[in-house]
């Protein structure tokens, strides 16, 4: 299980990409490397999707890269991914994609969306967004190490 401050990850990531309620999503990779299953938000634990090249999820695990995704309308086998995610509220329209590595290992994936009406209703990710996130992970990530280190 990966060690960090969900709640936080959400709050410092949807400041920083001005992001609506319900747009940040970690999906952990389960000890076979074959599933994802949510770990945030909690309302969707225990929702499990498949390690595979058919969902960009499941390309970002295999290829332990990142992926932007300005129209996901595009993205072969979005569907059930987007009916998880929208969870009520406007479609998702734009995601980043963005596995977390433990050395040469994925642990997870964040998945950070824009919903919207429209394609066009929303600003687009770019490639320096991924620095952005990168550097929230590492300063959560550290934060917790240090506190781990002193007992806390």
């Amino acid at each position: 299980m990966l060690k960090i401050d969900y709640e936080e990850l959400d709050r410092q990531l949807s400041e920083i990409f001005q992001l609506a309620q319900w747009s940040v999503f970690l999906l952990e990779l389960d000890k076979h490397a074959t599933l994802l299953e949510f770990s945030y938000p909690p309302k969707l634990k225990r929702n499990k999707l498949p390690v595979d090249n058919k969902t960009i999820l499941g390309r970002a695990v295999i290829a332990k890269r990142s992926y932007i995704s300005n129209n996901v309308e595009k993205e072969s086998n979005f569907v059930v991914l987007n009916c998880l995610m929208a969870m009520g509220a406007a479609p998702v329209q734009k995601m980043v994609t963005y596995p977390i590595l433990s050395g040469d290992r994925v642990k997870a994936v964040l998945q950070i969306v824009r919903k919207g009406k429209t394609v066009s209703d929303l600003p687009d990710f770019v490639k320096e967004d991924l620095a952005k996130i990168k550097s929230v992970l590492d300063d959560l990530l550290s934060l917790h190490i240090v506190k781990s280190a002193w007992g806390e």
